[in-house]
């Protein structure tokens, strides 16, 4: 069975510029690839009679990525795991306290 980090390692070595570039991930970028999914799958503006579901999507999108770009071996996995925390932290913590916690927030 071939997983999301097999086949993506397998097409990077065929794409230098996108390995080049993954190598050189930094918080900035992972910041704006991060904003960018989350406003493609689950835009902030959207409106809903709850702004939970919205903000459980955008959580769950930062998971998502920091997930699979640590599946990545271009990438050193800790530094993901890094940016995805400090993503979190900076952008979500404020919405998942002011909702009880994450048992909570996502009950």
């Amino acid at each position: 069975m071939i997983t999301f980090g097999d086949d993506i390692n397998v097409k990077l070595k065929q794409n230098p510029a996108l390995q080049q570039q993954l190598q050189n991930l930094n918080y900035n970028l992972f910041e704006k690839l991060t904003s960018t999914v989350q406003n493609l799958v689950a835009p902030s503006g959207r409106a809903a009679g709850s702004d939970s579901p919205v903000q459980q999507q955008r959580i769950a999108w930062v998971f998502e990525l920091t997930s699979r770009l640590s599946a990545i071996t271009v990438v050193h996995r800790r530094t993901v795991l890094q940016f995805g925390t400090r993503y979190i932290e900076e952008n979500h913590a404020g919405w998942v306290q002011q909702h009880g916690g994450w048992e909570e927030a996502f009950d």
